[in-house]
């Protein structure tokens, strides 16, 4: 801001003020008469309003957010948050397997327990009620379900091994291990109720085959051996 220079009129004396001096209030100092002040001067410059008014103008509010129309669905980001992502591919495939449909009461618990009370009822007296069957035809109910078994146990060892590898190896190599896998920690209620009912029906008859089948590999393997080293000699 300049200062103007006003001469009294009634002394000669100058008076430097600014050019924002009171009209009022201006005095000249030495003979006490009151000065006026030029016409110019009782309105601030430009320059000042502006100042003037950039100081009393008060800050615009931030700009509110827009919120979404009512009823109306959101948009969907490009970009999803790891938070929204489906935790489910960072999971062991056994874990995944758990998070799959639960079963309804009817298929977890009546469904099986019908199926392997009908199953053991019919095959169990088709088995072992005397005359139930001809001989011929009891012989192929015997070897048709002793095969059947076989491809329940195979069947068993490729959900073990859908699982998880390692039980589907435990299954190959350990004797009896597909059953408890099957009785203790698959979820295959129908497989269950039909392995217990044939089980019940031809397990004995899978045994002896078990052991005949053996019998049999082991006396080609000694046979081998014994021609191999009679050769040798």
């Amino acid at each position: 801001m300049a200062d103007i220079i006003i001469t009294c009129p009634t002394c000669g004396n100058t008076i430097p003020v600014s050019e924002f001096v009171d009209a009022d209030r201006l005095i000249c100092m030495k003979c006490k008469t009151k000065v006026a002040v030029p016409e110019r001067m009782t309105e601030p410059s430009a320059v000042a309003q502006r100042l003037k008014l950039a100081v009393e103008k008060p800050p615009e509010p931030p700009p509110k957010p827009e919120s979404p129309p009512q009823g109306g669905k959101k948009k969907k980001s490009l970009f999803n948050s790891p938070q929204q992502n489906d935790v489910r591919q960072y999971l062991p495939k056994a874990k995944k397997i758990i998070q799959k449909r639960r079963a309804t009461a009817f298929e977890a618990k009546v469904l099986p327990w019908l199926l392997f009370v009908i199953l053991s009822l019919i095959l169990s007296w088709l088995r072992y009620w005397p005359g139930a069957l001809q001989s011929d035809i009891l012989s192929a109910l015997i070897s048709g379900g002793v095969w059947v078994l076989v491809f329940i146990h195979i069947t068993v060892i490729c959900y073990a091994f859908g699982d998880d590898a390692f039980y589907g190896i435990l299954c190959l190599i350990i004797p009896g291990y597909s059953l408890y896998y099957l009785f203790i920690q698959a979820d295959q209620m129908i497989l269950r109720s039909a392995m217990g009912a044939l089980m019940i029906a031809f397990g004995w008859d899978a045994v002896l085959a078990a052991q005949q089948l053996w019998a049999e590999i082991y006396a080609t393997v000694s046979l081998w051996i014994a021609t191999t080293d009679s050769v040798k000699k």
